[in-house]
């Protein structure tokens, strides 16, 4: 059985090599929901996410639920950190530097005014 064969069949704990085989034979398992979809189809049936994802570097088409490329060994999905600055720091970049600043100055003046009435109670 082929390196993409046995990715594409992922088999339950405790299965064997026969069932492994039988279930690559019968199609790919999507990544998401575990649905076994017929082969020769790039979404899922039940969750319609994609199969098969391509490596940025090589271009090769890999199952999504690889996590290398098998032609170039490169990392098919980016980390968790990755996503969440890019999320986070998408498109707005000078809107959320923006708010940083004003919240950092906002802090500034509360602490004075918190210290001028904290000083002013003391010395009455």
């Amino acid at each position: 059985m082929s390196e993409e064969e046995a990715t594409e069949a992922r088999a339950e704990p405790g299965a064997g090599a026969e069932q492994a085989n039988s279930r690559a034979s019968k199609g790919v398992l999507c990544g998401k929901c575990e649905h076994l979809n017929p082969r020769g189809i790039d979404k899922c049936e039940r969750c319609d996410s994609h199969l098969y994802v391509t490596c940025q570097q090589c271009k090769h088409r890999n199952p999504r639920v690889a996590s290398r490329c098998s032609n170039c060994n490169h990392h098919l999905h980016k980390s968790k950190s990755k996503k969440f600055f890019r999320k986070m720091f998408k498109k707005d970049r000078g809107k959320i530097v923006l708010q940083v600043g004003l919240g950092i100055i906002g802090a500034i003046i509360a602490f004075k005014i918190i210290v001028k009435i904290a000083e002013s109670n003391f010395l009455l």
